[in-house]
């Protein structure tokens, strides 16, 4: 069975379903043991490794560690071409839809097709929205786009469509790492009441409510980060 197969039969189990977000820059690394343990001992179901920035050579021996360490899927939420290896189980194939920078969407695509086809990962074809969480983030700075503000429900519900009908698995509603707020509610229920492919919603969750809150509205899967660094520091 496909990664894609796998996450698909969680999705039709009815249930909530967590995603964690690992990023493996240096910052992280003297808690990344921890925070993988608290995500083994907790209900996720899948694994996402991505980061806007790495600010050291040490990427690909932390990815191994990780793989080693787990038994979750390993799936790559790639910012560059940089960001692809051997040990992911499968890579996010997400052009940037929301944005109108053409590296972001179609240029680290075309750059990454090849290798990706060589070491044969497999390649879940996601459009990803970046939506305006109240802060500047890393992603929105990183790939010069301007997210959009979540009070244009019209333009980000026009966004989804036009994912969906590109052949995207997913959409990916995001807000940005560490952003000040997470997903409006009534517009994730108006983006759920269009489009009939999986939603994907991470940044600016910060507890429990607000992961209650999404999956009601009607998210799909829930993708957690600064959640579990601050769960993890605090284990012993």
């Amino acid at each position: 069975m496909t990664i894609f197969e796998k996450l698909i039969k969680l999705k039709n189990d009815k249930k909530k379903q967590l995603v964690a977000l690992l990023d493996p820059d240096k910052k992280n690394k003297s808690h990344l043991k921890k925070q993988i343990d608290y995500i083994n001992n907790n209900n996720f179901c899948a694994i996402l490794i991505g980061g806007s920035l790495m600010m050291d050579a040490c990427y690909s021996s932390r990815i191994e560690m990780i793989k080693n360490s787990t038994e979750l899927p390993l799936i790559s939420f790639p910012s560059s071409i940089a960001q692809i290896n051997k040990n992911f189980d499968a890579i996010l194939f997400l052009p940037l839809i929301s944005g109108r920078n053409p590296q972001y969407l179609i240029g680290e695509q075309v750059l990454s097709a090849p290798i990706i086809h060589d070491l044969q990962i497999e390649s879940i074809p996601v459009g990803y929205i970046l939506l305006d969480g109240g802060s500047r983030t890393s992603v929105e700075i990183v790939s010069n786009t301007t997210p959009l503000p979540m009070r244009k429900t019209e333009i980000i519900v026009a966004h989804a469509l036009a994912s969906q009908y590109l052949g995207h698995k997913f959409i990916y509603l995001e807000c940005g790492s560490n952003a000040e707020k997470s997903i409006d509610l009534k517009l994730l229920k108006e983006v759920k009441k269009y489009v009939k492919i999986p939603i994907f919603v991470g940044g600016g969750i910060k507890n429990k409510k607000d992961v209650d809150d999404i999956y009601n509205a009607g998210a799909d899967f829930i993708v957690v980060g600064s959640m579990i660094e601050q769960k993890a520091t605090i284990l012993t």
